[in-house]
């Protein structure tokens, strides 16, 4: 069966090509009693917009696609989700582009409409968010050939371009600034651990604290690494098992500012006097950080610039411009009223 094309239709409806194209991209100069007839053709007819021909005739869809992987429920409520997909929707708004939004699993076929919509001419890109992709996922958007950029990944991946920032150095930057404080007794409340053969941001933030309390000479002492979840209630849970340690800290660095949150709250609910009795840091620079009592130390972590540096990453592959490889953007130590 031949397909419907927008001349068939607009013969068939009794009006022009252009008028046909104008109720298809919803432009408000057509009369609403001319619109109604023409989506009643459309309708009758089948006619699906060829969003490849359209593509080709405006060199690019103007759309780039944002793709998470495995979003847990516990990740539905944090802000580090929320602030990236804000963060490459203004990029691509700088860009006159719109950004679409999708979820992988493990699941084969839930990469089905990011590879059809490709095939369709309806993306010029995307953006893969987070710590790692499915083989068979990552098999078949490479397949598409289409450009494609990894967003906060901290190791290279063959062929691919890499957007993360520098980690390790901003817990290192941590451990100094409480070491000049006089802390020694450094606790580290990490996120969950990754799976098997997975590198992600979080493992990097680990060996941050391992290798920094090995160049400051501090011991890790026992019940000093946990993990927390990446959540509020990991950090108000993590509070309370280090401060029934024969060893208390007097420092805990929590690898998000969600987990570094909930250990603030916790310790001023139990009469702990922050920064006097114990020091509490964090790594995002997430707005409400500034807004806590007392404010938060924290590492701020670049999420725009790494954004617009994705976009651009993106339209230099488009244009032709083939690399690999990780780039790392700086940090900062932020430091306020926790330390």
């Amino acid at each position: 069966m031949s397909r419907v094309t927008l001349r068939a239709v607009a013969k068939k409806a009794g009006v022009s090509y252009q008028t046909v194209s104008n109720v298809i991209n919803n432009m408000d100069i057509v009369r609403p009693e001319t619109r109604e007839k023409v989506q009643a053709v459309i309708q009758q007819m089948g006619y699906v917009p060829n969003y490849a021909a359209k593509a080709l005739r405006q060199a690019r869809a103007m759309t780039v696609a944002c793709v998470f992987y495995r979003v847990y429920e516990a990740q539905v409520q944090d802000p580090y989700r929320t602030l990236v997909q804000a963060a490459l929707a203004h990029s691509a708004r700088n860009l006159n582009c719109s950004l679409l939004t999708y979820h992988l699993t493990d699941d084969p076929e839930s990469c089905k409409d990011i590879v059809q919509h490709f095939a369709q001419g309806r993306l010029d890109g995307a953006v893969l968010v987070g710590p790692g992709m499915p083989a068979g996922a990552l098999k078949q958007l490479k397949g598409t050939g289409q450009p494609l950029v990894v967003f906060d990944h901290v190791h290279a991946v063959p062929h691919w371009q890499s957007i993360t920032a520098a980690y390790r150095e901003g817990i290192l930057g941590v451990l100094r600034h409480l070491a000049e404080r006089g802390k020694k007794r450094i606790a580290f409340l990490s996120g969950v651990q990754s799976e098997q053969g997975l590198n992600t941001t979080g493992e990097e933030r680990l060996q941050g604290y391992l290798e920094g309390m090995r160049q400051l000479g501090f011991p890790i002492l026992p019940g000093h690494l946990v993990q927390g979840n990446w959540t509020f209630e990991g950090g108000k849970n993590a509070f309370h098992y280090f401060w029934s340690l024969p060893s208390r800290p007097e420092a805990i660095v929590a690898a998000n500012d969600r987990m570094a949150a909930g250990v603030l709250n916790a310790a001023l609910h139990a009469g702990v006097k922050v920064p006097e009795d114990l020091c509490i840091t964090g790594v995002d620079d997430f707005e409400f950080a500034q807004y806590l009592v007392p404010a938060l130390t924290t590492v701020r972590i670049p999420y725009q610039e790494m954004a617009d540096l994705a976009m651009d990453l993106l339209l230099q592959q488009k244009a032709g411009q083939v690399a690999s490889g990780v780039v790392r953007l700086p940090v900062t130590l932020q430091i306020r009223e926790s330390s």
